[in-house]
């Protein structure tokens, strides 16, 4: 419902009332001096035409069909007009007027690719939901507000804007502007905006997009009477967990697990530490078979090794340092013999998505005959995404990043519902193994 009643929507229905009434009026004049022998230029059709607007035309009694409609419907559009001009121009002093009737809402600071998704999940599970980004022509304000979501437009960091917002009655908020120093900043900010005399904590969710850094600060929520509860999430952690539930790849099978996983960015990396936990859990004592592609697979392997020491005895590690834009012949042969090996489960997680379609697509042919298990990161389920579930790829799995990481669940519960979740998403793939 909220569809039909968007801006878009509203200015359309407008302009069609707005042709109707000048076709009426119009016509209706062009008549009337054809039946009274008045001779009338088209200017002066048009003149008359526009003083219906005003309720100003003081002309023959002897009015025909066309304009008795006119007459009434041209000063209804016009204030319609002028209303829905107001409601752009004030657009921001109705949202707060909104909000002062809002309590058990969500405030998301920062409507990037990140927030908007986050908003939209939120408000598809039935979140009352409010926005705040500094950029009011991003595209996640228009979406927000043609989903008939109050949007405040400024520095989130301001405390006056945050008070604005009404977090003393607000249910949660969630922090995603994008950089992680960004994020820490107007987590400062809504620490000391006053929220009134709650009786619980605010809980503050709060995007951070280095996964090692979000783990070292998690769990700030397990303890504390602060009057706002920070708690950290990672969408690039909850996304590779997602898929390894999704596509399990320690099931049982005729060979032995052996996981190749290209692209080794933050999602790539997540991957990585997730799918060796699992296999610890599953395996205890035996070492995971692992290639990893990356232009630069060795630095990030030893990056993660660093910040993962376990990791060393957990995986057997084979690292290929390829760059698919500008190949050197030894990669691309070391490359061929990792694909000849036929591993059993490939991930492909580069950040550009059309590089990892095209990838995947490349592994897929070079694989034909292979039962592996091929999956692709996609950004979502639409755009170039949708060439994966729709293009006739039966034997590619799609993997749509945002639309899996980016939901209710991610933001809610705190770590103790983190960890909840972890435990059930490891039963369910124990089981699957079983």
């Amino acid at each position: 419902m909220k569809g039909l009643f968007s801006a878009r929507r509203r200015w359309g229905v407008l302009a069609a009332f707005w042709i109707v009434m000048l076709v009426l009026g119009i016509g209706g004049f062009q008549q009337q001096a054809h039946d009274t022998g008045a001779n009338r230029t088209t200017l002066d059709t048009l003149y008359l035409t526009l003083q219906l607007i005003t309720l100003d035309y003081g002309g023959d009694s002897d009015l025909n069909w066309r304009l008795e409609l006119a007459r009434f419907i041209a000063p209804m559009v016009a204030a319609s007009t002028v209303l829905q001009t107001l409601t752009v121009v004030f657009r921001d002093e109705f949202a707060r007027l909104r909000l002062r009737f809002m309590k058990g809402h969500t405030v998301v600071l920062g409507l990037g690719a990140t927030g908007t998704r986050i908003a939209k999940a939120l408000a598809a599970d039935g979140h009352t939901v409010v926005g705040i980004d500094n950029d009011g022509a991003a595209p996640g304000v228009k979406a927000l507000r043609d989903g008939d979501m109050p949007v405040l437009v400024g520095d989130a960091t301001d405390r006056t804007l945050l008070e604005s917002a009404r977090l003393g009655v607000a249910r949660q908020v969630v922090v995603a502007c994008g950089a992680d120093a960004t994020n820490v900043a107007i987590t400062q900010a809504v620490r000391a905006t006053n929220v009134g005399t709650r009786r619980d904590a605010l809980r503050c969710a709060v995007q951070l997009s280095d996964a090692e850094v979000c783990a070292l600060l998690r769990g700030g929520d397990l303890g504390g009477d602060s009057a706002v509860r920070v708690d950290f999430f990672n969408i690039h952690e909850r996304a590779a967990r997602a898929l390894l539930a999704s596509h399990p790849p320690f099931a049982d099978g005729p060979r032995a697990p052996h996981l190749m996983i290209m692209g080794l960015g933050q999602l790539g990396r997540s991957l990585v530490v997730a799918a060796a936990q699992r296999w610890a859990e599953i395996s205890p004592g035996r070492a995971l078979p692992l290639t990893l592609v990356d232009r630069a697979a060795t630095g990030r392997w030893e990056a993660l090794r660093l910040l993962h020491p376990a990791l060393a005895a957990a995986c057997s590690v084979r690292l290929l340092d390829l760059d698919f834009e500008e190949p050197s012949p030894a990669s691309v042969a070391g490359f061929e013999e990792a694909l000849a090996e036929r591993p059993t489960w490939v991930a492909v997680m580069f950040d550009d998505e059309s590089v990892a379609i095209s990838v995947a697509l490349l592994v897929r042919q070079r694989m034909a005959e292979s039962s592996s298990v091929v999956i692709v990161r996609t950004r979502a389920d639409d755009g170039i995404g949708a060439l994966v579930t729709t293009g006739g790829f039966s034997d590619l799995h799609a993997f749509p990043f945002l639309d899996r990481a980016c939901t209710p669940e991610v933001v809610a519960g705190g770590v103790r519902e983190l960890l909840a979740r972890a435990m059930h998403e490891d039963y369910l793939a124990r089981k699957d193994t079983a």
